[in-house]
C-alpha cells in the first residue's frame, strides 16, 4: 500500500465473508475561511488536482494482488 502513497491502513472489521479495512494518504488541505476572500477559484482548483491525485493512488491500490 505504501507504493500507492498510502500513509496508514489495516483491517477496521471482519464480519463473515467481508473484510472491512481502512487507508490514509498523505494528501490534505487546510486553511483559514475569512483572510482568503475571493481566492476560491484557486482552492478549487487545488482541490480538484488533489482528488485527481486521489484518483491515480486508488487506481493503483486496484492493482495490488491482494
Amino acid at each position: 500500500m505504501r507504493n500507492a502513497g498510502v500513509k496508514r491502513g489495516g483491517i477496521q472489521g471482519i464480519q463473515n465473508d467481508r473484510v472491512t479495512i481502512e487507508v490514509q494518504g498523505t494528501v490534505n488541505m487546510g486553511f483559514p475561511i475569512e483572510p482568503i476572500s475571493g481566492e476560491w477559484n484557486m482552492i478549487i482548483d487545488i482541490a480538484n488536482e488533489m482528488m485527481e491525485l486521489n484518483f491515480k493512488q486508488l487506481e493503483k491500490l486496484e492493482k495490488i494482488k491482494w
